[in-house]
């Protein structure tokens, strides 16, 4: 589970803060909150397979705040990275964030995020 699930913006010449929240794990029957795992990011343009240049892909994710509780009372773990403004992307283009997250237990999950590539304006 994952709160980024709409269009995301990223911007050009700009390190981009990504922030995955609520990672739980409702497929293993306990619903607990997924605190040890592997979590990574690959950019890439929408509609391709082409990894975007300016850095070495995959970027590990690192946990921000663990997640508590199970079931319905579960607070899902928030995961982050820093994009650097390195990214050779390009204003207006729509890309992807291929997210994966392993951990144990037989949890594994996989999210497409929409995102798109803007200028900063004042």
């Amino acid at each position: 589970m994952s709160r980024l699930t709409e269009l995301q913006v990223i911007y050009v010449n700009n390190d981009n803060l990504l922030d995955l929240s609520g990672l739980q794990a409702v497929s293993v029957l306990s619903g607990s909150p997924v605190n040890t795992a592997s979590v990574t990011v690959t950019l890439v343009l929408s509609g391709t397979a082409t990894e975007v240049s300016g850095v070495t892909w995959p970027l590990g994710l690192t946990i921000a705040s663990s997640g508590s509780g199970t079931g319905e009372e579960v607070r899902g773990s928030r995961w982050q990275t820093v994009l650097p403004d390195s990214l050779a992307i390009t204003a207006g283009e729509h890309y992807q964030a291929q997210v994966d997250a392993i951990a144990g237990d037989g949890f594994k999950a996989h999210w497409d995020l929409p995102v798109q590539a803007k200028v900063r304006e004042a």
